[in-house]
């Protein structure tokens, strides 16, 4: 059976924008989730182990469990004005579930890694 459970509109309540390169506008990935953690800012952070490599930074396959990072923002309480007023309802998945999301592709220059940032769909399989 696959849950398919879609957010709202990709938000712009992304706090520091410009640490983030866009490398492709709109990304689909699929994988298995190996980590999920809550951040200050409100966001959840979530390493997927994903086939393709090739969307992988040295620094994703060093100091990222060889994961694409995920960023679902505003998802918990913040402390960041960047989540006042957005209500985010993207699911948080849990380790070991097999995923599929689409977002925004991005180079965060400041940690060299790539991720889906922010996370606007989901799917649990």
């Amino acid at each position: 059976m696959i849950l398919l459970i879609f957010g709202d509109p990709c938000p712009c309540n992304i706090h520091h924008p410009n640490r983030l390169q866009i490398l492709e506008e709109e990304k689909q990935v699929s994988g298995v989730v190996r980590r999920v953690k809550s951040e200050i800012d409100g966001d959840i952070h979530i390493r997927l182990y994903i086939k393709d490599k090739e969307l992988l930074t040295k620094n994703n396959q060093k100091y990222e469990d060889e994961c694409l990072v995920l960023e679902i923002i505003c998802a918990k309480k913040s402390i960041f004005s960047a989540c006042k007023n957005y209500k985010n309802n993207i699911p948080i998945p849990k380790v070991g579930d097999s995923i599929q999301v689409s977002g925004p592709y991005v180079y965060d220059k400041i940690h060299g890694i790539n991720e889906i940032h922010p996370v606007c769909s989901l799917v649990i399989r």
